[in-house]
């Protein structure tokens, strides 16, 4: 499990770091501002989608959101396939993520449905 206000936080501290305002964020990710907010105080959960938006728009990559930010011991396992699937995506178009992202949830709906 990872903590939603830890990325949060390292979302707000890039975006203040690049002197944007929640509403230029916003106008580069196609989010509300609201909800940018809400992430950046742990009050929302970002989906892999939202999180690469940011990223993207914050010129780093999504890992870099998340460093530090996982709980538990298992995560390190996990962490190989996590950058090795944000590398790759990393210079996709927008339909080549959106495919990833489709094909993604494919997969574990029929992982949950066996």
């Amino acid at each position: 499990m990872y903590k939603i206000a830890c990325i949060g936080n390292r979302i707000r501290e890039r975006r203040l770091k690049l002197n944007l305002t929640l509403e230029n964020l916003a106008e580069k990710t196609d989010l509300t501002q609201n909800f940018i907010g809400n992430i950046e105080r742990g009050n929302d959960n970002p989906s892999l989608e939202t999180l690469i938006k940011i990223a993207n728009a914050l010129a780093v990559n999504a890992d870099y959101l998340c460093q530090d930010c996982i709980e538990n011991a298992e995560a390190k396992e996990y962490d190989y396939y996590i950058k090795e699937t944000i590398d790759r995506m990393t210079n996709m178009s927008e339909k080549q993520k959106e495919l990833v992202i489709q094909s993604i949830d494919a997969l574990m709906h029929f992982s949950d449905a066996n």
